[in-house]
């Protein structure tokens, strides 16, 4: 359905994949919204296994996905062709698979189409899960019933029959690939695609198909519980395979270890028991020999690729082969030291990044957004320097403008000759802030004229200040009025009479469109614009002809669109400051969606995926 090309991106000078929909393939509907839609699956996670989506744009009407470059090889390619890989190594792409995927699952997404075409292996040994061209969230009910999509060797039963579907349909296709990678055979084959789905329905995998190796018979289990037909019998999660893995491991691996030197245990061979007895250069010396050398040269690369990857500052590149390692050689006490700084030094950058986001923010008015942000970092880090800094700074500046607020109340006070107001509201804000050289010029002056007005035996209400003591300019902000509803009239300060100022063009003829125009406007006067819309649009459909009425229609409903848009923002932001990431990522995509130029909803997508 769409064709993927290598470019550059000229401002960050990196390789990327565009994949673009053919012509053709854009005019389709619901092609185009399954295109969008992995977008909008994948641009949304951040994990080292999953192909990271920079950009959707459209160009001459067919859109396209701007994603990472994956240097690498396809798994299925691998397959095809039989690549010697070693049992260890196929272990290890079984578990990166594993934690990328449980990553989405645990972000509300499930891919519904793992297949080892879409999985890629870099050359630095990272597996990429790729292509979420038909995931959806689970509360997604886009998908019609019945219909099966996906690759039929690697689905679940219940996806076959369009049955729902859950997380639990990919850890089936996950141990469809480990079966075939481990054994390069399929797990259910047939001599057509109906025979593959009559034997995944009704019949087990073959056991006997997997070799036996270091790892049996526990690594048949893990791959068998994963293609188990009931979804209840498999495992509930891929986090939970991940982990029966990583046991199986490092439980194996000290025996192995031990056969390498030719300790061998009570059921080892007697060969391996005794070396001694083998005369030098007999095959069995030469392969434990031969096994001890390759286990140490490929910890001693692993190695120089994590510190290489440390030095060049790559520390989730790093932080991964030091996991390797201690896979490999769990009691490595220097491992666990050099894995504990790495993940000290990430959450250190990623604290920075975030204070320095939040004074960026705030030094560009937008104090909300900031303490959202804060309130993430007090979170993640209460006791960090950095973080009492921003929070003092917030409080300052959170003070400092609420102070500026009222001292501009104070100045218009003052000029209406309301002195007691006046000085009020300017004592109030240098209670606020100390710190307001305004509010304390009105707070004296006023107090002086008071205090002259008081001896005379007038005090209270006066006219201006004299023109020998001009009060001090302090700019007033206005009440914030929509522009595009201008023609509605302002709500006075006493209660606003029951009639409102007739529309230009009069009123609609019909009476029941007149009594719907006049409550919407009543509405609008209030602000309830989204309660309003719906009112204007029943009179227009009884009176389509009234300029007057369409007029206020269209304006209404782009004031109805930014409440829209202002509201998802705002639920996102609460979203994020309870660190309900799937759903503030869905409010913000909401929100983009209807303006892709919302800077306030991009700036929190920003954040969002820096934080994973």
């Amino acid at each position: 359905m769409g064709t993927v090309y290598e470019a550059l991106d000229p401002v960050l000078n990196r390789k990327v994949a565009i994949k673009r929909m053919m012509p053709g393939f854009a005019e389709a509907p619901e092609l185009r919204l399954r295109f969008l839609r992995e977008a909008q699956a994948a641009g949304g996670l951040r994990h080292r296994n999953i192909v990271t989506v920079y950009d959707l744009g459209d160009d001459k009407g067919e859109p396209y996905i701007a994603m990472e470059f994956i240097e690498g090889t396809d798994l299925e390619k691998i397959i095809q062709s039989k690549e010697p890989l070693s049992i260890e190594r196929k272990l290890d792409v079984i578990r990166q698979i594993c934690e990328g995927l449980g990553y989405a699952h645990k972000a509300g997404i499930v891919h519904r189409d793992v297949k080892p075409a879409n999985i890629r292996l870099t050359p630095e040994g990272e597996v990429k899960v790729m292509d979420f061209g038909i995931a959806h969230l689970q509360s997604s009910t886009m998908t019609k019933s019945g219909l099966v999509m996906g690759t039929v060797h690697y689905m679940a039963p219940e996806q076959i029959q369009g049955r729902k579907v859950d997380h639990r349909t990919d850890i089936f296709s996950v141990g469809a690939i480990a079966y075939e990678l481990i054994a390069y055979r399929r797990p259910f084959e047939g001599d057509s695609l109906t025979s593959v789905m009559f034997k995944i329905m009704h019949e087990e995998a073959d056991a006997s198909g997997l070799p036996r190796t270091d790892y049996s018979p526990g690594l048949e289990v893990i791959v068998l519980k994963a293609l188990a037909r009931d979804p209840e019998a498999r495992y509930a999660t891929l986090d939970e395979m991940r982990a029966e893995l990583e046991r199986l491991v490092r439980d194996t691996a000290p025996r192995l270890m031990q056969r390498a030197v030719g300790a061998g245990d009570d059921t080892a061979p007697e060969a391996a028991v005794a070396p001694a007895a083998s005369p030098p250069g007999e095959p069995g010396e030469d392969a434990a020999q031969a096994l001890r050398l390759r286990v140490e040269k490929e910890l001693a690369e692993i190695r120089a690729e994590m510190e290489r990857a440390r030095a060049a500052g790559q520390l989730q590149k790093a932080l991964v082969y030091t996991r390797r390692l201690l896979e490999l050689d769990p009691e490595a006490a220097d491992l666990a030291r050099v894995a504990a700084e790495i993940e000290a030094t990430i959450h250190e950058k990623e604290l920075e990044q975030l204070c320095e986001m939040a004074l960026s923010y705030a030094a560009d008015s937008d104090l909300e957004l900031a303490q959202k942000i804060a309130a993430r970092i007090e979170r993640m880090a209460p006791d960090s320097p950095r973080y009492r800094q921003l929070r003092a700074y917030l409080d300052e500046e959170t003070a400092r403008r609420k102070a500026k607020a009222l001292t501009a109340r104070a100045g218009d006070e003052l000029a209406e000759g309301d002195l007691e107001a006046a000085l009020a509201s300017a004592e109030e804000a240098l209670r606020v802030y100390a710190e307001a050289p305004a509010a304390r010029e009105i707070r004296d002056r006023v107090a002086g004229i008071l205090a002259a007005r008081g001896k005379r035996g007038a005090p209270g209400k006066a006219e201006a200040p004299p023109a020998a003591v001009p009060a001090p300019a302090v700019a007033s902000a206005p009440a914030r009025v929509p522009d595009a509803l201008a023609d509605v009239p302002e709500a006075p300060a006493t209660p606003p009479p029951d009639t409102l100022t007739p529309l230009p063009e009069g009123a609609p003829a019909s009476p029941e469109a007149a009594a719907l125009v006049e409550s919407a406007r009543r509405l609008l006067r209030d602000r309830a614009v989204e309660s309003a819309l719906p009112l204007l649009e029943q009179a227009a459909a009884l009176e389509p002809s009234h300029a007057g009425l369409s007029r206020l229609l269209a304006l209404t409903r782009i004031e109805a669109r930014k409440a829209r848009i202002e509201s998802l923002t705002t639920a996102a932001l609460e979203h994020f400051v309870r660190s309900e990431h799937r759903q503030a990522r869905t409010a913000v995509e909401q929100a983009l969606a209807l303006d892709p130029t919302n800077r306030k909803a991009r700036e929190l997508q920003t954040i969002l995926g820096a934080l994973g």
